[in-house]
């Protein structure tokens, strides 16, 4: 599937990018007048062992965190390139830049699972208005 990046900022979000394990959506954050944020999430996360989610509470799979959540730069090269193929093209056309993580395409904040089973993985980047 190819990306589609909107025209214009969505209300309140817009899916930029899905597969049987990858979807981005982009969200426009109306509580922070100047940012946007592009949210991804991955399926099958035992697929994803070594990845460390910054909020491990949902997940039972660990006991905490050590402080130092995974990037997408951590992830298999291909999902990688489409996650920062999609960045780059919302900042390109709608004029943003980095602003959390400022120096990466996205930080992984969460797992969400259920009884035992470790389910989908969030990762999160904040955009601002430059």
């Amino acid at each position: 599937m190819e990306l589609i990046i909107p025209d214009s900022l969505p209300s309140p979000e817009a899916k930029l990018y899905q597969d049987s394990q990858l979807t981005i959506t982009l969200v426009n954050e109306k509580s922070r007048s100047r940012e946007v944020c592009i949210n991804i999430y991955l399926e099958n996360h035992d697929s994803f062992d070594a990845i460390v989610p910054g909020d491990t509470t949902n997940c039972s799979r660990y006991d905490g965190t050590n402080g130092n959540p995974s990037r997408v730069s951590e992830l298999p090269p291909e999902m990688c390139k489409i996650i920062m193929s999609a960045v780059d093209q919302v900042m390109d056309k709608h004029d943003l830049t980095l602003a959390n993580p400022q120096n990466g395409y996205g930080v992984c904040h969460t797992c969400m699972g259920e009884q035992d089973e470790c389910g989908m993985l969030g990762f999160s980047v904040y955009l601002k208005k430059t």
